[in-house]
This record gives structure tokens, C-alpha cells and sequence, in this order.
């Protein structure tokens, strides 16, 4: 898949750092102090659960050939079930894009990055997860989602710690473990005048999850247009 320059920016309470990470090359990362206009305290469900039991094993119940191919385009509102593990916490989810969202340039603000997101524009893609092995997933978070824009590249993506208003990216919340029960979060992400963000991808590497085939999404993620 072809990409861009991202810029990535790690917000909290009182500061946040912004890193312009290049393709293929070595990250040059540039402390920037700044303060934010929120005051809410930072989100906790991103942490992962540090207890290994048996419900953290993902499900034999669950055989290779359910879980969506690398590669698989969807349309927003279908379902991929993938592999998910994270420290000890290990399960199968579903991951749904439902769609996205159009915000404004004065929505940045909030995170006072100035210059660095000058001429962009705010996207918030809304995701659904589900569980879909009833493994214990207290906690847990999808991170490695991005949105796409019309030529099928990244758009620039946005990292934050804390609360961030127009797109809650929280993840699950303590008792996500049940089969069949769900959370939505968001992911913001950023356009440059004249390009469109119009898809989305998942794309985590579960090979150390599962050895079946076409289980690995780093290299060729599942889309949704």
C-alpha cells in the first residue's frame, strides 16, 4: 500500500510531543511544549491486562478458516473477525468501520499544534469492536487502524493520551467478556487541502497470534471504502 509522511502527535494534560516519522527511514521525533484547552483527566482504558488467566487464550471454537484473509476489501458496516493479543490478553474480535465523519480546521485547536496542522483538516473515523470469543478482554484497545485517502495512501494520523471531544478513541472498559458485547471508538486522522479521506484499513501484525495463513495484516490490511 502506498504511504505518506505521517504526523504524529502524542497530547497530554499539560504538554505534548509531535514526531514527522518519514517512510522507510528513521524517526526524527521534536519535543513541543504546549498546553491543551481540556482539562479532563486522561483516559485509562488503554492499558492492558497484565493478569494472564485461561479466558485470556483465544478460542479453539474459533477455526482458521473464520478469520478474514489479509487483503480483504469490506464496505463500511461489514465485519472482519481477526486474532487480537496485546501482552496477556488474548482473543478473537470483530472489528466493523461504520463510517466517517467530516470535521472542521478549528476542531484542531484543541490541540495546539499550531503550524504542524496548518491547511489540514480533522476526519473521525467510528469503529465497532466486538468480542467475538468471550476471552477476557478488560481494557483492551485497536490501534493499528488508519485512514486512507482517495490514491489508497495513509493519512496523517494523530496519537493522542486524554480527551479529546469530537472523536472519544477509548478503548474497552473493565468487564469486555462477554461473546457478543461491544464498544465504538474513534480515530482522528488528517487531510491536506484537495485530498479526501474516503476509506480505512486495519493492519496489526497477529502472526505471533495465529499461524494460519493470511492472518497477517501489516503488510497487505483489510479496507473498508
Amino acid at each position: 500500500m502506498k504511504s505518506t509522511t505521517r504526523i504524529v502527535a502524542v497530547v497530554s494534560l499539560t504538554a505534548m510531543a509531535v514526531a514527522v516519522a518519514g517512510c522507510g527511514g528513521s524517526d526524527e521525533t521534536t519535543p513541543v511544549a504546549a498546553t491543551r484547552s481540556t482539562t479532563s483527566a486522561p483516559s485509562t482504558t488503554s492499558a492492558p491486562s497484565t493478569s494472564p488467566s485461561a479466558a485470556d487464550s483465544p478460542s479453539t471454537d474459533t477455526a482458521a478458516s473464520s478469520f478474514t484473509k489479509q487483503g480483504t476489501k469490506l464496505k463500511f458496516g461489514q465485519k472482519a473477525i481477526v486474532q487480537y493479543k496485546y501482552g496477556h490478553t488474548a482473543g478473537v474480535i470483530g472489528v466493523t468501520a461504520l463510517g466517517i465523519k467530516k470535521g472542521t480546521a478549528a476542531d484542531l485547536a484543541l490541540l495546539k499544534l499550531g503550524d504542524r496542522v496548518k491547511g489540514m483538516v480533522p476526519y473521525y473515523i467510528s469503529f465497532k469492536v466486538t468480542n467475538e470469543s468471550g476471552a477476557k478482554l478488560d481494557f483492551s484497545a485497536i490501534s493499528s487502524t488508519h485512514g486512507l485517502l482517495g490514491d489508497g495512501s495513509e493519512a496523517q494520523g494523530v496519537i493522542m493520551t486524554g480527551k479529546f471531544p469530537p472523536c472519544d478513541d477509548s478503548g474497552a472498559k473493565q468487564g469486555f467478556t462477554s461473546k457478543g458485547s461491544s464498544y465504538t471508538t474513534c480515530k482522528l486522522v488528517l487531510a491536506g487541502a484537495g485530498s479526501t479521506v474516503s476509506g480505512a484499513d486495519y493492519s496489526a501484525n497477529d502472526s505471533d497470534v495465529n499461524t494460519a495463513a493470511n492472518t497477517d495484516y501489516s503488510d497487505d490490511p483489510i479496507t473498508w471504502k
